[in-house]
């Protein structure tokens, strides 16, 4: 996979990505073809794969540029409500993370649970539950914890978020609206951040 260094190269890789994003979502990414992608890009197939020697490589970029986008997104209002309670950060959070899903469902679904994760993406989700758990510490730390016991907090807190996030509010086989099943999952992490110490 090449990385573009010019504004044009620039338009072009994005529309490739874009055109990835609708095609993976429209139709799935098994029945995603590298053909069908360079026509839905309106590109030559061996212009595609100048920049892509096959359809891993275009996922790869598709869920990298997704977690780039929707990670600082969250940070950016995270970090500008210092002044809010933990409810209202972690409403943030969650808000965030829907609006990516209802985006693109299917497309969301796979990359979390079926795409493959090679090792520069699994940094790349490191380092943003990192720094979410990183945001949560600090908050607990004001509260008064210790800095070991505001780590230990703000891991199990966001680790918990995300599970529900994912397993319960967006299985669709359950009852209820997204809206419905996100109120309940605050509740259940904000029971979370009040009874673990």
């Amino acid at each position: 996979m090449k990385h573009p260094q010019q504004q044009r190269a620039h338009e072009t890789y994005d529309r490739i990505l874009d055109a990835a994003e609708d095609l993976f979502d429209q139709r799935g990414y098994t029945k995603a073809s590298m053909n069908a992608l360079a026509e839905h890009a309106e590109i030559s197939v061996g212009g595609l794969y100048e920049w892509f020697k096959n359809k891993e490589e275009v996922l790869t970029a598709v869920a990298e540029r997704h977690v780039d986008a929707a990670g600082a997104r969250v940070l950016a209002r995270l970090q500008k409500s210092n002044h809010l309670d933990l409810e209202a950060r972690m409403q943030i959070v969650f808000e965030e993370a829907l609006a990516v899903h209802k985006s693109r469902p299917r497309l969301h679904r796979f990359l979390y649970s079926e795409a493959p994760r090679p090792a520069a993406l699994q940094a790349k989700l490191k380092s943003f539950d990192a720094a979410i758990e990183q945001i949560l510490a600090d908050y607990f730390n004001e509260q008064g914890l210790t800095p070991a016991r505001a780590t230990l907090k703000a891991a199990l807190v966001a680790r918990a978020g995300q599970a529900l996030l994912h397993e319960f509010v967006l299985d669709d086989t359950l009852p209820g609206s997204h809206k419905g099943r996100l109120a309940q999952v605050v509740e259940a992490t904000m029971t979370l951040a009040s009874s673990s110490g």
